[in-house]
This record gives C-alpha cells, sequence and structure tokens, in this order.
C-alpha cells in the first residue's frame, strides 16, 4: 500500500497540469477567453469600476481619504539592504542613492505609495514602468506611471490583459518584461481583479444622496414659515390673486403691499426629533466609516462624549491604515526593487522598503525598573529602554537628583512634594470622590465616569484630567512616605 501511495504521488509530480480549471468548471460558460469583472455590486448596475470616481467626492468619503493618507504617509519610510554580503550592499546603496528621493522622474515618493494603496479601494493599482539606462551602465525606472484599471483585463488562466485599439474587448496579453507593476486587494482564483471597499459603500453613498435630496426638499418645505393671508369674504378673484402675488414676495424680499382689509398670519412647523432624513445620512455616513476606516467614533457618538470622542479617534489616525495595507504597499515596491536588482546584480539580494515608527522611550518599563525589587542584567536595562551602551572611555550623562530638603523624622522631601502636600489635595478630590461613589451606586461603567468628568469640570480635557490625577496620587504617596518615615 505505501508504494502504491508513493507511485500516485511520484506520478502526479511528473505532470504538473491544473485540472480544476475554467475550462472543465461545469457551471462556467467560456467568454471568448476573457474573465469578466465578478464584482456583484458593479454587474447588477452594468457597470465599471470607473463609477467610484464620483463616490470620492463626497465630503465624508474624502474626509475619511484624507484621515487614511495622512496615516499612511505619516509612517517613517526607509530602504534597508537586502542581504550583508558585497553584491547585495552594493544594490543597496546604488538603488538608495538614485530612488531615496523620488521613485522616478517626476513622481514624488508620497504619490507613488498612495496610489498603490488605491487598490485596497477599488480593487487593484497597476504601474506602467519604463527604464533607462544611466551613465553607469545600469537601468532604472525612467517613468513609472499609474494606469487606470478599466485598461485591463483577465485570461481563463488569470493572466493579465491589457485592451487596445486593436483589442478593445478581449485584450492583448502583458508582456513579462519588468512592465506592469500590479497590486491586488484580496484577489483570488475567482476574482482576480481584487476587492474593492468602494462596493462595499456603494449603496450607503447612493441612500445618502437620496437623503441629502429629500433633507433639502423639507428644509425647503418646511424651514419656512406659511404664509396665509386673509380676505374678507366676497372679494374678487383679482384681489386674491394680488394677496397670493404679495405673499410670494414675502417669501423671497420679506416685503409686500396688499390691498387694505387683508390680514397675514405666519405658521411655523416644528419637528420632534431628529428629522428621518438626518438620520439616514447619519447612519449611511458610519457606513461608509466603518467600510473604508473601521472607525465610526466621530459620526456614531452625538452631543455629550463627542468631544473626548473626536479626542480618541484623532490619536488613531495611524491605526486606521492596518499592517496588512502596509505590507501591501511595500511588496509592490519591493517588486520593483528586485527587478532593479536581477537587472543590475547577479546573484544579489534586493534591498526591502518598509514602513517603521520611531520608538519612545517605554515609560511603562521606567516605573517597573525603579520599583522592582530584583537586580536585572545590564544589557536588558539597556535593551527596554531603548538607550545605546556607552562606549570605553565614551563621555556619558548621569541624571541628577532632585533637590531635596531635610524635614522632622529624618525625611527628605522635594520642593515639588512639599507643594503638592498643601494644595489640599483631599479638598480637589472631594466632588470626584462623591462622583465616583455615585456612580458606583447607580452601576455605572468607568467610561460614564470618565464622561461625566467632563461635565464635572467642562474646562478640562484628557491631558488636564491626567494631570491632575497624577499630581494628586503623587502628592498622597509623597505624604505616606513622608509619615511613615517619622
Amino acid at each position: 500500500m505505501l508504494g502504491k501511495v508513493g507511485d500516485v504521488k511520484a506520478g502526479s509530480l511528473k505532470d504538473p497540469k491544473m485540472i480544476v480549471t475554467r475550462q472543465t468548471d461545469p457551471n462556467y460558460f467560456v467568454n471568448f477567453g476573457v474573465l469578466p469583472n465578478p464584482d456583484t455590486i458593479l454587474a447588477k448596475l452594468g457597470k465599471d469600476r470607473s463609477v467610484f470616481n464620483a463616490m470620492q467626492y463626497d465630503p465624508h468619503v474624502m474626509g475619511e481619504l484624507q484621515s487614511l493618507r495622512g496615516g499612511l504617509l505619516g509612517f517613517e519610510r526607509r530602504i534597508v539592504p537586502g542581504g550583508d554580503d558585497p553584491e547585495s550592499m552594493r544594490a543597496y546603496e546604488t538603488i538608495k542613492e538614485k530612488m531615496e528621493g523620488k521613485p522616478a522622474h517626476d513622481l514624488q515618493w508620497d504619490e507613488f505609495l498612495w496610489n498603490i494603496y488605491g487598490a485596497r479601494l477599488t480593487g487593484q493599482s497597476i504601474h506602467e514602468v519604463a527604464m533607462y539606462r544611466t551613465d553607469d551602465n545600469l537601468l532604472f525606472p525612467a517613468i513609472i506611471q499609474d494606469r487606470p484599471a478599466r485598461r485591463f483585463c483577465y485570461s481563463l488562466d488569470n493572466e493579465l490583459k491589457y485592451l487596445t485599439k486593436n483589442s478593445p474587448l478581449f485584450g492583448e496579453d502583458a508582456p513579462d518584461d519588468y512592465r506592469f507593476l500590479v497590486t491586488r486587494h484580496m484577489a483570488s482564483h475567482d476574482n482576480p481583479y481584487g476587492v474593492a471597499v468602494y462596493s462595499s459603500i456603494f449603496w450607503a453613498h447612493a441612500f445618502k444622496r437620496g437623503g441629502m435630496k429629500w433633507m433639502a426638499k423639507l428644509a425647503e418645505k418646511w424651514g419656512i414659515p406659511f404664509l396665509i393671508g386673509r380676505f374678507p369674504q366676497g372679494t374678487e378673484s383679482k384681489q386674491q390673486n394680488e394677496l397670493v402675488q404679495s405673499l410670494q414676495q414675502m417669501i423671497e424680499d420679506a416685503v409686500a403691499a396688499i390691498p387694505e382689509g387683508s390680514g397675514i398670519e405666519a405658521i411655523e412647523h416644528k419637528l420632534s426629533g431628529d428629522p428621518v432624513q438626518e438620520k439616514l445620512i447619519n447612519l449611511c455616513n458610519r457606513e461608509i466609516s466603518k467600510a473604508l476606516t473601521s472607525q465610526t467614533l466621530s459620526t456614531e457618538i452625538q452631543g455629550n462624549g463627542s468631544r473626548a470622542a473626536a479626542t480618541e479617534h484623532g490619536g488613531k489616525q495611524k491605526s486606521n491604515i492596518d499592517k496588512p495595507s502596509r505590507m501591501m504597499v511595500c511588496e509592490t515596491v519591493n517588486t520593483l526593487f528586485s527587478w532593479i536588482t536581477e537587472i543590475n546584480y547577479n546573484g544579489a539580494k534586493p534591498p526591502r522598503y518598509e514602513f517603521y515608527e520611531e520608538d519612545n522611550a517605554p515609560t511603562e518599563w521606567a516605573k517597573i525598573l525603579e520599583t522592582i525589587k530584583v537586580e536585572v542584567p545590564e544589557s536588558f536595562y539597556y535593551n527596554v529602554m531603548k538607550i545605546p551602551k556607552p562606549k570605553d572611555g565614551e563621555i556619558t550623562i548621569s541624571p541628577s537628583p532632585a533637590p531635596v530638603a531635610p524635614i522632622s523624622g529624618g525625611f527628605a522631601r522635594t520642593d515639588k512634594a512639599k507643594k503638592l502636600t498643601g494644595m489640599g489635595v483631599d479638598a480637589m478630590l472631594e466632588p470626584v470622590n462623591k462622583l465616583m461613589e455615585r456612580m458606583d451606586n447607580e452601576g455605572k461603567s468607568l467610561d460614564d465616569f470618565h464622561e461625566a468628568l467632563f461635565t464635572l469640570f467642562p474646562d478640562i480635557d484628557d491631558s488636564s484630567v491626567s494631570e491632575f490625577m497624577l499630581l494628586a496620587l503623587t502628592g498622597d504617596y509623597l505624604t505616606g512616605m513622608a509619615v511613615e518615615s517619622r
């Protein structure tokens, strides 16, 4: 039995030809060798992806796109060597020198990276690359130009084709000569065109536009008071028409001449609660935000807490750019680097393009290292604190102790501690303690308590609350130490 299994495996390895293909699929009908875009939204509408161009000009969509763009380009970027061998380092140094400023003539890195990221929004992003020979006989990109997705299609084997005047329906095979940089979002065998996030917000955007239309009609109809003209019974039609014309003039100019004996009454309409059109618009905006940025904090919360929510939302701009999206962008750039390396440097490992963030000193580790009672290796300290270890003979700076003043009981207390303990911390915390006790009795959560702090202190923000709590806790801590030392 084992021999037969081994024979079967060996036989299958001799014939790498695929057997579960579209040509053998009973549910697929051959369409002249071209695979149509399987996007269900666009298929039902009978449109192509050019419909996405109009969607991005929606104010809410544009705001989210600006947040995504700022988050992506807010990361630090660098080119790192692919290997430490001489040939790989040569490739790294040359590519960094020639491309670090601009990836190609008249193309900025910000523009290039954002166009690549556009694959997440529209399903795919394709750039055409034209090489040029430098003075030192090397080939580098002269032009990198993004091309519209409508110019491309895929064969039944998911191979890229481009549409031309000579072949506008079935396309021509794309050359395999370092010509097209293709970036696709969540592509699969059934959908080589990639999944477009714009498709998921199409109906939310369409319903929002409808809601805007009816919201404008609502404002036009009910936002202006109704003017009712009263005239004596038996008034002639001519005088009635003159009164109606006078009322129409009042709506436009707020000035009118009316016949003597006529009266005017203004009736205002007041809506109870938010108009249903406004609720529809807000709902659609939330759905759009969920798809584009996975964040709905700024649109979900209305009224109380919106300021804290906006502050929190603003701090998460970079988190909107998820790691897979950054990797997708880097993979496309790295494909370009691999082309350049293969053409110019035999056997070298191509350099890599990557996003990174400058790390700040970990304050949490600083607090832990100050309070722990066990010894830690010196190398561990330098590692977690992100501080380079000083070399032999290198001048170093040691932290200076804070000035202290002796007090009774042998305990030394700093000037800041004196100020803190003299601030009347208990008096300052009294309303906070009462608020906390009330919220606890009512079964409220910590988030409810956080929001209530802004009601208790309307002129304070998140940073001020943190600073206040830190000072208060530090003051109590120092006071306790002073009492303990006596």
